[in-house]
């Protein structure tokens, strides 16, 4: 058998290439974070929203700010699904206090794609169950993602106020 040395030499750079993408540098570090899909979306998303509600934060958060602000929220966003109870108290109906921190529920739902609504559901067990336990019984598919992307996006504002820049056209 006749090989070529450059194709086998471009295919061992390959998958050295996808072998280097696969172990980030500080893994030990981030090992919760291993799956950061929806959540960098999520964050940047935020971030987005809060530029345009008050332009003194048009600010554009790092890959570093990013996690950065998932380590700090992520007991805040689990605590959201710990169990129907605490998703009902922590996710409420628009007009609550989760809500009118985040803006209103319906538009943040309508910012999330359903592609993220289905990770976090393969994510999150705790997630999957209230969902499970609520729809349709006590709440439709519609309201319970409103609740708790509206909580998910007060949340994330609250840790993206403490991180972003502060404007410089103050005291």
């Amino acid at each position: 058998a006749s090989y070529n040395m450059g194709q086998v030499l471009s295919g061992a750079d390959e998958v050295a290439e996808e072998v280097e993408l696969r172990s980030p540098h500080d893994e030990a570090d981030r090992t919760r974070l291993a799956r950061p899909f929806p959540w960098t979306d999520l964050i940047r998303r935020a971030a987005h929203r809060m530029s345009l509600r008050d332009p003194s934060m048009d600010w554009e958060p790092t890959d570093s700010e990013v996690l950065c602000i998932l380590e700090r929220a992520e007991p805040n966003l689990r605590a959201l699904a710990e169990s129907p109870e605490s998703f009902m108290a922590s996710c409420p109906a628009a007009g609550g206090s989760a809500t009118s921190a985040g803006g209103d529920g319906g538009c943040a739902a309508a910012m999330v794609l359903p592609s993220w609504a289905e990770a976090l559901l393969e994510q999150l067990p705790d997630l999957r169950q209230n969902r499970f336990q609520l729809v349709p019984r006590r709440l439709s598919e519609e309201d319970f993602w409103s609740r708790y992307f509206a909580a998910v996006f007060a949340v994330l504002a609250e840790d993206l106020g403490d991180v972003a820049p502060k404007s410089s056209g103050g005291t």
